[in-house]
């Protein structure tokens, strides 16, 4: 962002509770982010598996492709607060960039208003994916074809309420560190 300091906090609030709060957080979605990494590595060897088994023994691996759309949900939910802490979301900037020389106030103003929405669309994610979760986990909704594989909704529904629940948290982070510096 040529320059520019990433909207996203690294305990830049004064208050202790909050930078404790803050590096709590920060630990949490970067395990988040690691699990999401194992899952893709977990991936890899479930296809590679599956392609040897139906190459060498004409025999797959049931369930691998139920296991590898789940997974992908799962991997994005998981590592999608990170990559927001740490500014790599792809986003187009070349607004933003004619916006912080010639008028460095508004953009600010889209940078808070890109934050407030994000927190917004994400609690009401997360609040749909949380509702969805606990009926699936009462009614044992299950991925896949009867008598070959099946994998219960609910895991990967809590999941994804997860980091939905964690992505809105950090748009409110984001929010706080722009109003906090002023949007002058």
């Amino acid at each position: 962002m040529d320059g520019q300091e990433a909207p996203h906090t690294k305990a830049t609030l004064r208050h202790p509770p909050a930078i404790l709060l803050g590096r709590i957080f920060d630990r949490t979605i970067t395990v988040m982010n690691a699990a999401g990494s194992l899952l893709i590595l977990f991936v890899l060897v479930v296809i590679c598996a599956d392609v040897i088994g139906r190459v060498l023994f004409s025999r797959p691996i049931a369930g691998v492709p139920e296991l590898v759309v789940m997974s992908i949900v799962a991997i994005v939910f998981l590592q999608f607060a990170h990559a927001l802490e740490r500014g790599n979301l792809v986003r187009s900037t070349l607004l933003l960039d004619v916006l912080a020389r010639r008028a460095p106030g508004f953009r600010r103003v889209l940078e808070l208003a890109f934050a407030l929405v994000g927190a917004t669309v994400f609690a009401l994610l997360t609040f749909a994916l949380y509702r969805q979760a606990t009926a699936d986990f009462r009614g044992l909704d299950q991925y896949g074809a009867p008598g070959v594989f099946l994998f219960p909704k609910w895991p990967i529904r809590a999941v994804a309420a997860l980091g939905a629940a964690a992505v809105t948290v950090q748009f409110v982070r984001m929010a706080t560190v722009l109003a906090w510096r002023g949007v002058r």
